[in-house]
């Protein structure tokens, strides 16, 4: 099933659609009342409950603009979290920052290890400059490393790293490896809370 029912199974909340779904024949009064109630319900309206909502949209609904980075590639939600609001929300409560990013709009969710879904300890709250620096190499990076990239004029391969919004030049360097070692080793000596190449 693509969504939960309630008690009475008269209606259903469709997380794929992302809306409530009434069956086909003509609805009954208690069942109009239920939808009422369910939509004045302020729990629609929470800001953990959109996330939910979104996460699952991305990782399930081949129809999502997101999906291609996310479904498609094999991320998804593990059953405690996508089967159970309570779930979700619970355990991002005990996450660092989960207070901050209530208020605002600085921070969102991330996946700690990129390779692997949203799960119970892979998941924190990053600022959208550290989600950036996260991100596995971008379709776009011909060099095979994070960091590296070629420059035609002095063919040579260049190491750069962006630490609070700023990029840092880390040399050239005659082979892609090379420079992926710098690169490499600047973020473990400087201990940075990212990925490395090797």
């Amino acid at each position: 099933s693509s969504g939960w029912y309630d008690e009475k199974e008269i209606w259903h909340w469709d997380f794929l659609a992302y809306k409530i779904v009434i069956p086909k024949e003509e609805p009954k009064q208690e069942t109009l009342e239920l939808k009422r109630n369910y939509e004045k319900h302020s729990l629609t309206k929470t800001k953990g409950y959109k996330l939910w909502c979104n996460i699952i949209q991305r990782c399930y609904n081949p129809k999502n603009p997101s999906y291609k980075y996310y479904g498609e590639k094999g991320v998804i939600m593990e059953d405690y979290f996508k089967n159970s609001y309570e779930n979700f929300i619970n355990w991002i409560k005990g996450i660092a920052h989960y207070n901050e990013w209530l208020n605002s709009s600085e921070l969102s969710l991330d996946r700690i290890d990129n390779t692997l879904g949203y799960s119970r300890g892979n998941i924190k709250f990053s600022t959208k400059t550290e989600q950036v620096e996260n991100q596995n190499l971008r379709v776009d990076n011909k060099s095979g490393y994070k960091g590296v990239c070629y420059h035609k004029l002095n063919k040579k391969y260049s190491a750069t790293i962006t630490i609070n919004k700023s990029k840092v030049f880390l040399g050239y360097y005659d082979t892609a490896l090379e420079a992926a070692l710098v690169y490499d080793n600047y973020v473990l000596k400087n201990n940075l809370n990212r990925k490395t190449n090797l």
